[in-house]
């Protein structure tokens, strides 16, 4: 079973509202196409640069 979200426009760029069983922390997410799909992925974390 899947679910549907809504697809919109915010300005000039396409977006999409996820319901809030999806919803992730943070303010960006990996993105890639797979075949006709589109895929969300929580970032990669960055280890912290030591000096």
């Amino acid at each position: 079973m899947s679910d549907t979200a809504k697809i919109f426009w915010s300005g000039r760029s396409q977006a999409v509202r996820l319901p809030k069983e999806y919803r992730m922390n943070g303010d960006a997410v990996r993105i890639r196409r797979q075949g006709s799909s589109v895929i969300l992925r929580k970032p990669l974390k960055v280890a912290a640069c030591s000096m």
